[in-house]
């Protein structure tokens, strides 16, 4: 699920629908979206972005929701896309890469990560800061993807990762657990 411009989109992981609803969720109406596995999706000027995980696409929506345009993307494994700073920043935990695009989701530049199973991205304070699905390491990058350092994070299966009130928080998916970091993600 993702928010932007006054409206929730929700993707269907398998099929051609989305859901979008402008009253936060009280109501929804259903669109068609290219067929896919939209694993993720997310919101930055003016466009939606999903991302596919089984196809070498993604799918843009500049009408919230109501057509969308399918795109190229290098490789497959897309597990999960974020918008900072003019970029989006979509990473596979397939081939420890990601992939940017600076023009609204249409063209994608693949860039090489660090040695990991990359499940979730999210961006805050200027840094874009994904964690690993399995494992004791997340990695941030601080020039929009380009590069990525890779740092400590307690050893858990680190599910999700959002930004707020100044700090990055990600979440374990099988215990009851989830770090934090202040620091945009050096230490947990």
């Amino acid at each position: 699920v993702a928010y932007g411009d006054g409206i929730f989109i929700v993707t269907c992981r398998y099929g051609d629908t989305c859901a979008t609803s402008m009253d936060n969720g009280k109501t929804w109406s259903q669109h068609d979206i290219p067929n896919g596995e939209w694993w993720r999706i997310a919101y930055g000027d003016g466009v939606f972005v999903a991302v596919n995980l089984f196809y070498r696409t993604c799918a843009t929506s500049m009408d919230n929701g109501k057509t969308w345009t399918q795109h190229d993307m290098p490789d497959d494994g897309w597990e999960s896309v974020a918008y900072g700073d003019g970029v989006f920043v979509a990473v596979s935990c397939s081939f420890n890469t990601c992939a940017t695009s600076t023009d609204n989701g249409v063209t994608w530049t693949q860039h090489d990560m660090p040695a990991g199973d990359w499940y979730s991205v999210a961006y805050g304070d200027g840094v874009f800061v994904v964690t690993c699905v399995y494992g004791d390491t997340c990695a941030t990058s601080t020039d929009n993807g380009k590069t990525w350092s890779q740092h400590d994070i307690p050893n858990g299966d680190w599910w999700r990762i959002a930004y707020g009130d100044g700090g990055f928080v990600a979440v374990n998916l099988f215990f009851r657990t989830c770090a934090t970091s202040m620091d945009n993600g050096t230490t947990w």
